[in-house]
């Protein structure tokens, strides 16, 4: 991976599920909120030095359907509760289909070189230490490729920040 560190607050089953569900495809906005002081809560126990904080850009078509962007708004909200910058650097070039069915190869595949830094920042991202604020951590293949593109841009160390993770299945020995 791209990114030195990548941490969440919840496991992705029940009530995280529920709310993030709510959140991002019932257009409840308003737990960009309290789901954003969690984030904030979680980033403060690990004592990062963090620069700058972005999200995860979603592509134009989706925004326009979608109206909003949930990794944004988590990371605004984040911004301003630990009054650290919010800064949007990077862009989604490509409208790649939805991860959701995909297999981890399939993920890293559907990603690749799908961002694109955002060059209006270009001297403010050198040498410096960036958070990236995403939903949920599946495999990490759309958070690496974002921490790919930002250190490609001159950041030093990427780090990912999520409201839940996927939990990982053992391989069955039989």
């Amino acid at each position: 991976y791209g990114f030195t560190m990548a941490m969440s607050v919840f496991e992705y089953v029940d009530q995280p599920l529920n709310a993030i569900h709510k959140f991002k495809y019932n257009r409840k906005k308003y737990l960009a909120k309290p789901l954003g002081a969690y984030l904030a809560q979680r980033l403060v126990t690990e004592n990062l030095n963090i620069d700058y904080i972005t999200s995860v850009p979603i592509h134009e078509s989706k925004l326009k359907t979608r109206k909003f962007n949930q990794a944004q708004l988590l990371a605004q909200e984040v911004s301003t509760l630990i009054d650290i910058p919010y800064l949007p650097l990077c862009i989604k070039k490509i409208n790649t289909p939805s991860q959701t069915n995909l297999s981890f190869k399939d993920r890293r595949e559907n990603v690749k070189d799908s961002f694109a830094f955002n060059k209006e920042y270009k001297s403010a991202v050198k040498g410096k230490n960036i958070l990236i604020i995403d939903d949920v951590f599946t495999t990490g293949a759309t958070c690496n490729e974002v921490s790919t593109t930002l250190l490609k841009a001159g950041a030093k160390y990427c780090y990912v920040l999520t409201l839940a993770h996927v939990k990982v299945q053992p391989i069955s020995s039989n």
